[in-house]
């Protein structure tokens, strides 16, 4: 009888031994898998970051530009503004001229 009770007690351990090592594999599994999770969103953020770090520099660069005269003066005559001592000559002949017709509108 003693060695059925040593056997037993031998399985016991065997099998607690088993349980813990089961679930310590899972918790390393389960921790593999949310650092995987992790480094993929940290990627895509940092995508995320570098795209809007380029997008303040183009509007940067784009609000620099904006302040100088040369733009302002292109903006200007794109709106069909002049210069008050400018003289425009228009060729009545020519089908389609932009600047008479922001003129007329």
């Amino acid at each position: 009888m003693k060695r059925s009770k040593g056997k037993r007690k031998l399985k016991v351990k065997h099998v607690i031994a088993a349980i813990i090592f089961i679930y310590g594999l899972t918790i390393i599994i389960n921790q593999h898998k949310m650092i995987e999770r992790l480094n993929n969103e940290k990627m895509k953020k940092e995508a995320k970051v570098e795209k809007l770090e380029k997008e303040v520099k183009n509007i940067e660069a784009k609000t620099k530009e904006s302040k100088t005269e040369e733009y302002i003066e292109k903006i200007a005559r794109e709106k069909g503004m002049i210069k008050s001592n400018e003289i425009i000559y228009i060729d009545k002949n020519k089908k389609k001229n932009d600047f008479l017709r922001r003129i007329n509108n």
